[in-house]
């Protein structure tokens, strides 16, 4: 796990000082590998290298290059299948220097051009350089688990693996998008490929960017995930299901440091943990967290878990400390606004672990391929609307039902959302409503919409079950700009790396070629195939409860900790909010306790963006800040 970031140019238009550039942007990612460092200089490109030694401690520095050394290469993250990779390649008559797992990318280019990429199993972010042909190509992974931003200025192309080492360049506006705060409110993250910043965009998942010798920056999908018309109709072959699974935990188990795994007690952890058992046995040791509000129930199953699995189990604890005082920290870590409360908990986690480990398993990406968030049985409210009588389906009598019985009831759904799946699937996965959301965009009228690309996505499988389609727009929009983001950048605050199994690319092809209905037992049962996976060795409860999200305190700090200044906070002069949003609305929902608690997610996604934007576009701080939320806005402490 590393991170890197760097220039390219027009031939002959090297900017004034790069060197001086680079090493500065460098310098703000060095989080992200604080074990080595490496250069790349070419005629056309400098890229700058921060590494966490995680395979080849000793013989594993970057760049990597092929004999002649004609062709540099960085990895960000990890090739599993390098092994036989480099099997391949020596057959073919590559020698290698050391046993890393980066040494094979500059052979295999040579082997096979820019589509190497193909022939990879793993999550990375790739910064290859074609010295004779003065190329230079940045590659994302398949499902978006590596970050990767670039931005275009006059005669050259700036890139990095956090947005910190591209404002730390000097040569992009510190300016806001504009038209990205309506859709960061709604969803909590920015759709891909914006960014919160005017020039910077997000590398897609599974697109390659090449910058030639005119430095006319070109975008490429190299990978599409495709989920098939017809779905196979009869049940699936567990048997090959488990074997997938069983096989990725097995590779991204390879390290030559601690490897954990992060065990909530919930299925999707318990499941990797499972397989974690199956490839090393005792040897495994799990990771649970425990909070002042942590459910009983999260820990009882993690623990029960452990013992059937006969693993060591280690509970976390971690001091929240201040919150206040972490906050503004948290936020520069983050890089993005990560809107998800959990993330200050995840950081503190991370923080606890890197002391034991250096790698953590995690079961990101279980819910988006077996079906385990409850707006995927949205279909029952459908069913209900169909099977009630023609006269109650009219708009005039749903409208009548759900002034009876009020906004926020069934009535009030069905009445709002009656004809479309794809509607349902907005509601559930965004945070205003019809009217706030109006309200904003009549405020900013550049507004994009916020539901653009899950549209793009639900029109994309328009011919695949409607399950599918649903786990498929999660799959690429939730999953790499909000969750994936917020695993990144909170394990690599703490300088560990998270993998994530479920995303193997060759099961996540294998489970969009399952029919939905089998994910959910036929409408009745969420996860139900992974839970059939695990039923004959987890521990019964684990397998029955109900889904938690991860513990976290940071709404209830809002409403209690925060509460006596957050208008303040939120409405001080020269800041985001009193810049961008309208005052009154502001003011409304800051107005009471009951207020703040019914529009608490709401004002603390406005309040991480209120900080990032006085950290990322206010001020040029290559550090993490060690001040408080309240010193950074002059204000006294509680």
């Amino acid at each position: 796990m590393c991170g890197f970031a760097g220039i390219a140019w027009k031939r002959d238009f090297e900017p004034t000082e790069s060197k001086r550039i680079v090493e500065r942007m460098t310098h703000t990612i060095r989080h992200r590998g604080p074990d080595s460092d490496g250069r790349i200089e070419t005629s056309f490109a400098r890229v700058g290298f921060r590494r966490l030694s995680i395979i080849d401690l000793v013989t594993g520095d970057q760049p990597a290059s092929n004999e002649t050394g004609s062709i540099k290469v960085f990895l960000n993250g990890e090739i599993y299948n390098f092994r036989q990779l480099k099997q391949n390649l020596e057959r073919k008559g590559h020698r290698f220097k050391g046993r890393s797992d980066t040494e094979v990318l500059p052979h295999l280019y040579e082997e096979y051009g820019e589509d190497f990429v193909h022939h990879l199993n793993g999550m990375f972010t790739i910064c290859l350089c074609d010295i004779n042909k003065e190329l230079l190509y940045l590659y994302r992974d398949r499902t978006g688990i590596k970050p990767m931003y670039y931005a275009c200025v006059p005669g050259a192309v700036v890139f990095g693996s956090e947005i910190k080492a591209l404002l730390a360049s000097g040569l992009i506006r510190r300016e806001l998008d504009v038209a990205s705060i309506l859709p960061l409110i709604d969803l909590f993250y920015c759709p891909g490929p914006d960014s919160l910043i005017k020039d910077i965009k997000k590398l897609l998942p599974g697109q390659v960017l090449t910058v030639g010798p005119r430095c006319e920056p070109r975008v490429r999908q190299y990978y599409e995930m495709l989920v098939p018309e017809e779905s196979e109709a009869s049940p699936p072959d567990l048997s090959a299901i488990e074997d997938l699974l069983c096989d990725s935990v097995r590779l991204q188990m390879l390290a030559d440091v601690p490897v954990g795994v992060s065990l909530s007690g919930g299925i999707d952890s318990s499941i990797v943990s499972m397989y974690a058992a199956k490839t090393a046995g005792s040897d495994v040791t799990v990771f649970t967290v425990k909070f002042e509000d942590t459910n009983p129930e999260e820990l009882n199953c993690a623990a029960a878990v452990a013992g059937r699995l006969g693993l060591k189990h280690v509970v976390l604890s971690p001091s929240l400390g201040d919150f206040m005082s972490d906050l503004a920290r948290m936020v520069w870590y983050c890089d993005e606004p990560v809107a998800d409360p959990a993330s200050y908990s995840a950081m503190k986690v991370a923080e606890a672990a890197s002391s034991i480990v250096k790698v953590l398993l995690s079961g990101t990406g279980g819910d988006e391929l077996f079906g385990g968030y409850y707006h995927y049985w949205l279909n029952w409210k459908r069913r209900l609307w169909i099977g009630l009588p023609r006269g109650l389906t009219s708009s005039q009598a749903a409208h009548l039902l759900c002034s009876l019985f009020g906004r926020g009831s069934i009535w009030s759904d069905l009445e709002t959302f009656r004809d479309s799946r794809f509607l349902w699937h907005c509601k559930a996965m965004s945070n205003l409503g019809p009217a706030e959301r109006q309200l904003l965009q009549n405020h900013i009228p550049t507004s994009r919409d916020p539901f653009a690309k899950m549209r793009a996505c639900f029109e994309k499988t328009s011919r695949c079950d409607i399950v599918n389609r649903q786990l498929f727009t999660d799959f690429s929009t939730y999953l790499p700009d909000q969750l994936l983001t917020m695993l990144d950048r909170t394990t690599m605050s703490a300088s560990i790396e998270g993998r994530v199994p479920f995303l193997d690319h060759r099961l996540s092809e294998t489970m969009f070629r399952v029919r939905g209905n089998f994910k959910l037992g036929n409408g009745s049962e969420y996860k139900a195939l992974l839970k059939t996976l695990g039923r004959d060795v987890l521990p019964r409860e684990v397998i029955h409860r109900q889904k938690m999200g991860f513990p976290c305190g940071a709404l209830d700090w809002l409403g209690k900790d925060l509460l006596p200044l957050l208008e303040k906070l939120l409405l001080a002069k020269d800041t985001f909010a009193i810049e961008y949003l309208p005052a009154q609305w502001l003011r409304e929902m800051c107005q009471s306790p009951e207020s703040i608690r019914k529009n608490e997610r709401t004002l603390y996604t406005i309040l991480v963006i209120q900080i990032w934007y006085e950290l990322f576009i206010k001020r040029d701080l290559c550090e993490p800040p060690e001040m408080s939320v309240l010193e950074m806005f002059g204000m006294k402490p509680l």
